[in-house]
């Protein structure tokens, strides 16, 4: 399971339109990009450029679409 696939549904309850999340992101390099913006913007995200490439900051831009799986990831302990 890819970090974004674990830490999206966690970003999705907690964070209203208009809130502002930072992730920490690996020392090494990724293979492939992390924060698709296909995805990102799906979510109603912004990935904000930031100073620092060690983290990813994302801005809630807008609601996320209904058919993303939300309240259960509390409930269940993070698997959807």
């Amino acid at each position: 399971m890819s970090i974004v696939e674990r830490v999206v549904p966690v970003i999705l309850v907690l964070l209203a339109v208009g809130g502002v999340v930072v992730v920490s992101e690996p020392p090494d390099e990724p293979r492939e990009p992390r924060w698709p913006p296909s995805m990102v913007d799906y979510l109603g995200l912004a990935r904000r450029a930031w100073r620092d490439p060690a983290f990813a900051v994302l801005d809630k831009i807008a609601p996320c679409p209904d058919v993303v799986p939300r309240r259960s990831v509390l409930r269940s302990g993070g698997s959807t």
